[in-house]
């Protein structure tokens, strides 16, 4: 049940969001503000994942749970990139330059694990 009532608070948080946005878009506030909304909200989503990450990590293995904890940390870092830059780099290059990030942040994850895997 409490992870009903988390992602229930998560959704009605992200709704909020992309309506203030509307609204501030609506009133001339932010210039294309719900292109920027969405990639900070896609971005913070991606934080938050990774923050919550090693808290689910069911496996008792402690190399499993290593691995895990890197890649909290990883996506944390590259959420809240992607989320800063949504938010400040220029619209035309926002897009490119935060699915780099994420990109880079799957293919070092993806390298520790195949490296955990050989070293297993």
């Amino acid at each position: 049940m409490r992870n009903v009532v988390e992602a229930l608070i998560v959704a009605a948080l992200i709704i909020a969001i992309a309506l203030g946005m509307a609204y501030a878009d609506g009133r001339g506030w932010v210039a294309d503000g719900q292109e920027r909304a969405s990639g900070v909200v896609i971005g913070l989503i991606l934080a938050v994942m990774g923050n919550f990450m090693p808290k689910k990590n069911l496996n008792d293995c402690a190399s499993s749970f290593r691995v895990v904890r890197f890649a909290g940390a990883v996506f944390l870092v590259a959420g809240v990139a992607h989320a800063a830059i949504w938010l400040f780099a220029p619209l035309e290059a926002a897009n490119a330059m935060a699915m780099s990030v994420v990109g880079a942040a799957l293919a070092i994850v993806l390298a520790r694990c195949v490296a955990q895997r050989a070293r297993a």
